[in-house]
């Protein structure tokens, strides 16, 4: 269950189409079987470390608050700002070598990076 419906076979169509742009647009085709299966994070420790993972990206951006993040950030790869497009309308890609802090998001529309509730 995906909140109060199941809304899994929503998803496969919007992976298939995915899939399907993603061959038009690369040539590159897959035969991989798509088999979402519905879980809540208390079932699947995969799933609660990406739940936290997202957790600490919600405070930071929310609340200018990047001690968690900051925490994280050594087993992050790349955060890509989508609403970022300070410098480019593609957004911002954060790395190791540009790392994501309240400090990178000062200036944003609405100074997202100091937003503190408190």
């Amino acid at each position: 269950m995906r909140g109060k419906a199941d809304r899994t076979a929503a998803l496969v169509q919007a992976l298939r189409a995915a899939q399907l742009r993603f061959d038009q647009q690369w040539g590159v085709s897959t035969s991989a079987q798509l088999n979402p299966c519905a879980k809540a994070p208390t079932q699947c420790v995969g799933l609660q470390a990406v739940d936290y993972y997202l957790w600490a990206l919600q405070r930071l951006y929310e609340r200018g608050e990047d001690r968690y993040v900051d925490y994280l950030w050594s087993s992050f790869s790349v955060v890509h700002d989508l609403d970022d497009t300070r410098q480019n309308r593609y957004g911002r890609f954060y790395t190791k070598g540009r790392p994501l802090s309240s400090a990178a998001l000062s200036g944003l529309p609405g100074d997202i990076g100091s937003n503190s509730l408190g």
